[in-house]
């Protein structure tokens, strides 16, 4: 029996990405934020940009200890788009 493919307009485009129907979106480039958290270095900026500039899904990695999951978790929160 031959499973039937889902079809792409059923699904929404981060399914897509992650089911390697479609490439991901080029990333919308993030210049001027205003962290809320000072303790930051230029490596977790760096990675909260990324992340907020990826439509669809962002990876961070790194080794053990260098704030990959500190820059995850304060992602979604910690800056402000100047207006």
């Amino acid at each position: 029996m031959q499973q039937a493919k889902p079809s792409s307009c059923n699904l929404t485009p981060l399914v897509q990405v992650l089911l390697g129907m479609v490439q991901p979106s080029a990333p919308i480039p993030i210049d001027s934020l205003k962290y809320f958290d000072p303790s930051l270095n230029e490596s977790q900026k760096s990675a909260v940009r990324f992340a907020l500039g990826a439509a669809e899904v962002a990876l961070i990695h790194g080794p053990p200890g260098v704030c990959c999951m500190f820059s995850c978790k304060i992602a979604p929160h910690t800056y402000a788009k100047d207006a």
